[in-house]
């Protein structure tokens, strides 16, 4: 069952509610192995993987000025999980604008849902 609403925009009160939610989950990540599992999971809820992809590919199709606003107010929560996101989305992103019609088909609703997970392997934040 769906704890949170999609967040559609950084001005949507359902991304305070998400921010808050990673906010509570901070002190999990004191642990030597701790990983934001929990937290992406969240994210994927919230429809937080959404925003970097165009609606035709299943996205919201977010403006980089509306990205930037979103990640603003997931890393005043959580510094630790909106870094492991933007290194996710720039691996969704590679996928979905690579031309690969059966990688997109194949992959990119389960990355899109939180369902799986993928990263780059090297990476400078945008």
């Amino acid at each position: 069952m769906k704890d949170l609403d999609q967040v559609t925009s950084p001005e949507d009160t359902a991304i305070d509610v998400l921010a808050e939610k990673l906010r509570d989950l901070g002190a999990s990540l004191e642990a030597d192995d701790a990983w934001v599992g929990e937290q992406l999971r969240i994210c994927g809820e919230a429809g937080v993987f959404e925003w970097f992809l165009p609606e035709e590919l299943g996205g919201q199709g977010w403006s980089d000025v509306d990205v930037i606003r979103g990640y603003l107010k997931l890393s005043a929560a959580c510094l630790t999980t909106t870094f492991v996101i933007t290194q996710r989305t720039g691996a969704c992103q590679r996928i979905a604008f690579s031309g690969n019609e059966a990688a997109r088909e194949e992959l990119l609703p389960d990355l899109i849902s939180g369902k799986t997970f993928a990263t780059v392997g090297i990476s400078h934040l945008t």
